[in-house]
């Protein structure tokens, strides 16, 4: 192997050394710095959507039991027994899309 040649793979083995540097800074600053910020973030969107989604959740069910209430005292006969029936399986599918 000739100097020329030597010098050349000592260059080549440096730049290989410096990108794999770079490469590991890089993936630190990521893995340190930018991920946990944007984990974080991420966390309390959905903590905020699944606090969102209870609470309207609960209001449609209150509402729904509040008219059925109203409906079953102002209303008498077999057709609204059939259509409470009919009704409170709705919210059980509600709830079950909801869980």
């Amino acid at each position: 192997m000739n100097e020329f040649t030597l010098d050349k793979q000592i260059e080549i083995n440096a730049n290989l050394k410096i990108m794999e540097i770079e490469r590991h800074t890089e993936k630190s600053t990521i893995s340190n710095i930018i991920a946990p910020a944007c984990t974080e973030k991420r966390n309390e969107i959905n903590e905020f959507v699944i606090k969102f989604e209870t609470q309207k959740s609960e209001e449609f069910n209150n509402d729904l039991h509040r008219f059925i209430n109203n409906f079953k005292d102002k209303n008498n006969g077999m057709w609204v027994d059939s259509a409470m029936t009919e009704m409170k399986n709705n919210i059980q599918k509600f709830n079950d899309i909801l869980h």
